[in-house]
């Protein structure tokens, strides 16, 4: 199993995070624990700016939202740009092919997988 969940960010893969530096603390993580199955992470996450990020290519990844709220302006390669609120229960499916820059303004905690 993968240790940790990868995404890419401005052409660089690195562990999943919700913040532009790649360093926010993640709550829980399958990677930890016995766990067998799909990876599995718990995130916070910050408002910030993060360019040209998503799952590394070829991967797909569910993101469902348990707590708090945020608003995402989300600009795709195809630069057309949609805006987004994200509330308890909303959930997002995310494709490495199709990475996008994104704002966001509130916080969120987010599971992953």
């Amino acid at each position: 199993m993968t240790a940790r969940i990868m995404q890419q960010v401005s052409g660089k893969t690195r562990p999943l995070s919700f913040d532009t530096d790649g360093s926010n603390t993640l709550l829980v993580e399958s990677a930890s624990t016995a766990w067998a199955g799909l990876p599995f992470e718990v995130h916070r996450t910050i408002p910030g700016e993060i360019d040209d990020a998503g799952p590394i290519d070829g991967d797909l990844s569910v993101v469902v939202f348990l707590e708090g709220s945020v608003e995402m302006a989300i600009e795709k390669k195809t630069g057309q740009e949609l805006s987004y609120r994200a509330v308890p229960g909303s959930t997002s499916f995310l494709s490495g092919d199709a990475r996008s820059s994104t704002r966001v303004t509130g916080s969120a905690t987010v599971a992953a997988v």
